[in-house]
Parts: C-alpha cells; sequence; structure tokens
C-alpha cells in the first residue's frame, strides 16, 4: 500500500463507517490536513495494484463549518473515493479490522439503482447519481 497524489479523476465511490481513532490506526495520520472553508478537514490517498482509493470527510468539520462543524475525532462517517467501485471495495477490505460497514452505500453513476448482497451481514445500496 503506497501513499499517493494521483487523486485526479476520482470521485464518490460510497461510504466507510469509522472512527478517526480506527482510521489512523488502519492507515496512519492523515496525508492532507484543510484549513478553514476547505470541505475536507482530513484525507488519506492509497494506491494498492493501480488501484487509487482515498477517504475523507466532507462538509461535516470544522474547516467548512466552523464552530457548528464536527470534530475530525467525532466523525464516523466517512466518504470513500476512487476511479471506480473497486476503490471502495479496496479500501474496505483495508480498514476492515476497524470499520463497521453498515448499510453501506455504493455509488453507481450509469444504469438502474439495485441493491445486492455483500458479505455476511451487510448490504450493499446502488444508486444513480
Amino acid at each position: 500500500m503506497n501513499r499517493t497524489n494521483n487523486i485526479n479523476g476520482t470521485s464518490l465511490q460510497g461510504y466507510l463507517e469509522c472512527s478517526y481513532k480506527n482510521l489512523i490506526e488502519a492507515l496512519g495520520e492523515p496525508h492532507m490536513v484543510g484549513a478553514a472553508g476547505d470541505k475536507v478537514d482530513v484525507e488519506w490517498a492509497y494506491e494498492i495494484d493501480g488501484v487509487v482509493f482515498t477517504i475523507y470527510n466532507w462538509k461535516n468539520g470544522k474547516c467548512y463549518n466552523g464552530d457548528a462543524g464536527d470534530f475530525v475525532e467525532n466523525i464516523t462517517s466517512w466518504n470513500v473515493g476512487g476511479r471506480n467501485k473497486n476503490a471502495y471495495y479496496l479500501a474496505e477490505s483495508v480498514t476492515e479490522k476497524h470499520a463497521k460497514p453498515t448499510a453501506i452505500k455504493l455509488i453507481s453513476k450509469s444504469g438502474m439503482g439495485k441493491i445486492n448482497h455483500f458479505g455476511m451481514n451487510d448490504w450493499l445500496v446502488f444508486r444513480t447519481l
């Protein structure tokens, strides 16, 4: 697993439920830390076997919302970005020991929305953008 800056062309692929502390345990310190006015407070970006995934918060932290925003230490719902849904599967696999994947929504840019079973008790919900 290699840290990457090659995130151009990535977009939302799904969501991950995990504490900030557990993400640090799984991924190390964030690669990017936002500033006042940014939509993202923290972000990790990795590449494994040519698949890039990012994990980040979106518009719910102190950077974007000021005092009304959440401290990153209190955020438990994270966006997963990538160039296709394989990025989500990879991010989930890397963080599975630390994350609680429940009712994870994967985003499909084309086709009909559908629900597919994933794993023992988890469901992936696909919908069209």
